[in-house]
């Protein structure tokens, strides 16, 4: 089996390819692709995906996204309310 994984800036997902079948996994909701999106709140509690983009508009300061642009550099993603920092690398491994 071969799985070919794209960590996209805006959406990431999974796909395998077996026995000249191609299978596109599924989040646990149903859904092709998996928002690259982070949330935690205050007591670091995290939401990953689609849960943690609808945090957006109510907690901003606690939602980390777009981090793809920040991979190789030194720049950490602050999630205020939970202290959280982060570098881009540990984001994507989180969303893998």
């Amino acid at each position: 089996m071969y799985i070919g994984i794209d960590l996209g800036t805006t959406n990431s997902a999974v796909a395998g390819y077996n026995k000249s079948k191609v299978k596109l996994y599924k989040t646990s909701d149903g859904s092709d692709t998996l928002p690259s999106v982070i949330y935690a709140d205050k007591r670091g509690y995290r939401l990953y995906g689609k849960r943690a983009y609808d945090q957006t508009l109510l907690s901003p300061e606690n939602v980390a996204s777009g981090f793809k642009r920040l991979m190789g550099t030194s720049t950490k993603i602050n999630l205020k309310a939970s202290a959280i920092s982060l570098t881009a690398e540990e984001c994507k491994a989180a969303i893998f």
